[in-house]
């Protein structure tokens, strides 16, 4: 029996509640392929690099985090974008793209199913954009020293990561993570009063706000800290659909 894209992107639409989120990027469906769907690909960006990979591999479908449009104010299609988009057309793939309402999701999003490999206790929602949260707090089953919990998610990530901290052997009990550019989220975490503020990225701003405070900060990178999500959702699609599945990596150090 052939597999509907149409029939996919309605089953997403409804897992994800996209319709609930206001997000800076289009969610769903971003190009209508020709292909019957066999084979899926996930990857964190639709970068020229995924697309190809993808389409090399056979990828009927290429299933990511972040889209060819990353706005909803349509801007034209050239430059890069017209090179990926005629790339994805050449091959018929189709192409999905899901933001934050992946980045929320309990099940198959980037936080909660983090949270819970590390096991983590006592979880709630937090990182609020637009009503929605889009990460998850909650307490570590052991407590541990700050330096000592960054070296065990450098191994857990396999990134080196950024540690801040005004006292690295002050122990760590309480934690809030939100993926990808999280780091605006800092004076949540801050008016949480947890021990430990972990997500992808750092500013200028950020650096000080630790400094005159006793938070532990974590960065692990933007890509690295959104792996998880679009292959949990890859192996629920493969599963459900009969697809095979397999994940696009890049050597991406932000």
């Amino acid at each position: 029996m052939s597999i509907d894209m149409f029939s996919i992107s309605q089953y997403l639409a409804q897992l994800l509640d996209v319709s609930s989120f206001h997000d800076v990027a289009p969610n769903g469906l971003q190009v209508e392929g020709t292909r019957p769907i066999r084979r899926l690909a996930t990857a964190v960006t639709a970068s020229q690099y995924a697309i190809d990979e993808a389409c090399r591999n056979g990828a009927d479908i290429l299933l990511v985090h972040h889209g060819l449009f990353l706005s909803q104010n349509f801007l034209g299609v050239h430059g890069f974008l017209r090179q990926r988009l005629g790339r994805l057309m050449e091959s018929g793939a189709h192409l999905l793209a899901y933001h934050l309402p992946l980045d929320a999701h309990e099940q198959f999003g980037n936080a909660w199913p983090w949270a819970r490999s590390l096991g983590m206790t006592d979880l709630y929602p937090f990182g609020i954009v637009n009503g929605k949260t889009i990460g998850v707090r909650g307490t570590l089953s052991i407590p541990m020293t700050g330096k000592d919990f960054y070296i065990s998610l450098q191994n857990h990530w396999g990134s080196k990561g950024i540690f801040l901290a005004n006292d690295e052997s002050r122990q760590i009990r309480t934690c809030a993570f939100v993926s990808g550019q999280g780091h605006r989220f800092l004076q949540e975490a801050l008016d949480a009063h947890v021990d430990c503020f972990i997500n992808g990225t750092i500013d200028d701003r950020s650096w000080h706000c630790v400094r005159e405070s006793d938070i532990h900060f974590m960065a692990f990178g933007h890509y690295t800290t959104e792996k998880i999500g679009v292959q949990l959702l890859g192996n629920h699609l493969a599963e459900r659909y009969g697809l095979e599945h397999f994940f696009i990596a890049e050597q991406n150090p932000f």
